[in-house]
């Protein structure tokens, strides 16, 4: 089976790995009770790694990464933050996630090379046509089966086939809906433990 690409000489498997140890040093730098504020980052921290980049599966990418210098390609065809945010509100939808985690690792995902997006930044990107367009290539070149041997996690069942980024957006709006019942208190202290996930995220996908 053919190994897919991270970096020009890093398979994603292996970047998947160094995050993950990189996450788990960052992590071990804070108190328990930081960390465990609103949500248990044990249990997701490891899903982040291996989510984050699966948007490099795509074939442009691939090509891309091979040799970035000389790639005379579609730019927005190679770019892997629109399809890793649709696989990874995918499996959010499949395996049932509640809201405001899919929504932290959404956002996480989705920012890790750009920032924390907005309510409408993020609802933009899920109804862009011109990103849908990419989208229905890029899926359509996807080998979920080569996908999946590197990051561990099972792609091959998700709800791919019928316009999977207008199933996102309609999940991430009952994600807002959520949001929009916390109290003043309770949405603080999800926005920050947010910003840690996505910190920690940053940190450890720079550190290697």
């Amino acid at each position: 089976m053919k190994r897919l690409l991270s970096h020009p000489n890093l398979y994603l498997s292996e970047h998947i790995h160094q995050v993950n140890i990189a996450m788990d040093a960052i992590l071990n730098r804070h108190q328990q009770n930081i960390q465990n504020r609103y949500l248990n980052f044990a249990d997701i921290i490891s899903k982040l790694a291996q989510l984050h980049d699966t948007g490099k599966g795509g074939t442009a990418f691939q090509k891309y990464i091979q040799a970035p210098d000389s790639f005379r390609g579609d730019r927005l065809a190679k770019a892997h933050t629109p399809l890793s945010l649709i696989l990874t509100l995918a499996m959010a939808i499949k395996e049932g996630w509640e809201p405001l985690v899919a929504l932290a690792l959404a956002q996480a995902v989705n920012g890790h090379h750009a920032g924390l997006a907005t309510r409408g930044e993020l609802d933009a990107r899920l109804y862009s046509d011109d990103i849908a367009s990419v989208l229905k290539s890029q899926l359509s070149t996807l080998d979920l089966l080569e996908l999946e041997n590197e990051i561990g996690l099972r792609l091959s069942d998700l709800a791919l086939d019928k316009s999977p980024w207008l199933l996102a957006a309609d999940f991430i709006e009952g994600c807002w809906e959520k949001i929009d019942t916390l109290k003043t208190t309770e949405a603080i202290n999800y926005r920050l433990w947010v910003q840690l996930l996505f910190s920690v995220l940053l940190e450890a996908d720079k550190a290697f």
